[in-house]
């Protein structure tokens, strides 16, 4: 295969997904049925060790109040930037020794409670 040819249609790939042609998951869609990528991503974060931290909250208001802040879309996934932004203006809650804002002991929350069938618990 010629590299022009590769690149030709890898260019043809990144204009469908960029045009429309590729299907979007809405932004309402729930914590459970997010594009992969979120959910990839908060496999990677998932820990047994926030089972104490979640018992007793709901996924969905987990991922509403994110949402909302605007540290998770389903379409991008978790914003760094976003959630960097906002730890450096929450104050720190201590938590198994170690210091977390509300709003990443939320998304580690999130993670535990998506995926908790996953790690054996």
């Amino acid at each position: 295969m010629r590299r022009r040819d590769l690149l030709k249609g890898a260019g043809v790939i990144v204009g469908l997904g960029l045009t429309g042609c590729a299907p979007w998951v809405q932004d309402d869609t729930a914590a459970t049925e997010a594009a992969p990528s979120l959910s990839d991503q908060l496999a990677e974060l998932a820990d047994a060790r926030f089972s104490a931290s979640a018992k007793g909250l709901s996924s969905q208001v987990l991922f509403d109040r994110l949402r909302q802040n605007g540290v998770l879309s389903t379409q991008r996934g978790i914003n760094t930037g976003k959630l960097r932004g906002l730890a450096r203006k929450e104050p720190l809650i201590q938590y198994q020794g170690f210091y977390y804002s509300r709003s990443e002991l939320a998304l580690y929350n999130l993670a535990y409670l998506v995926h908790k069938p996953t790690l054996g618990r």
